[in-house]
């Protein structure tokens, strides 16, 4: 344990018999055990469990179009779990294209909640979209009775969709 957090035995020692820790030697434990310090110092995480969530990778048309209603889909995924997050429906996805720079880069993970209903979706946020067999993110907001599907990027234009069309958010 003393090599793996890279403070010596005996300080260790110390630390486990109740001595208070300096910054430096929570930093240590909070890389070593990939935990947070508000966790180390909470004391949320001895003996928890961390949920995972599916990653995913590659292209969406594979996959997530048709079949993100299927429950056996998602326990085929590539899944990772992520310190202080939990919940149900939540799935991250790889970023591919830069029609949100600059908001959003390729390659960077989103890590995101399917909503029950469209309207959970706070005005111009930045939502992945479920449209047909496509995964797009984008910033969305209404208007005029139907959803505007923008991207950060000026280069690329503004798309309107009809409600009906989005499978998910």
């Amino acid at each position: 344990l003393s090599e793996k957090v890279e403070i010596p035995a005996g300080r260790l020692e110390a630390l486990l018999k109740g001595e208070s820790p300096t910054v430096s030697e929570l930093l240590k434990i909070s890389n070593a055990f990939n935990v947070s310090i508000h966790q180390l110092v909470e004391g949320e995480i001895i003996s928890r469990e961390m949920q995972s969530f599916p990653l995913i990778e590659g292209e969406a048309e594979a996959g997530l179009g048709r079949n993100h209603d299927d429950p056996d889909f998602f326990k085929k995924l590539d899944s990772y779990r992520i310190p202080g997050f939990s919940g149900d429906g939540i799935v991250i996805f790889r970023v591919h294209g830069d029609s949100m720079k600059p908001s959003i880069s390729p390659e960077d993970y989103l890590v995101c909640q399917k909503l029950k209903s469209p309207d959970e979706l706070a005005d111009k946020a930045i939502a992945v979209v479920v449209v047909g067999k496509h995964v797009l993110v984008k910033r969305l907001w209404r208007e005029d009775g139907c959803w505007i599907m923008h991207s950060d990027n000026g280069d690329i234009k503004d798309i309107n969709i009809e409600a009906s069309k989005i499978a998910a958010i």
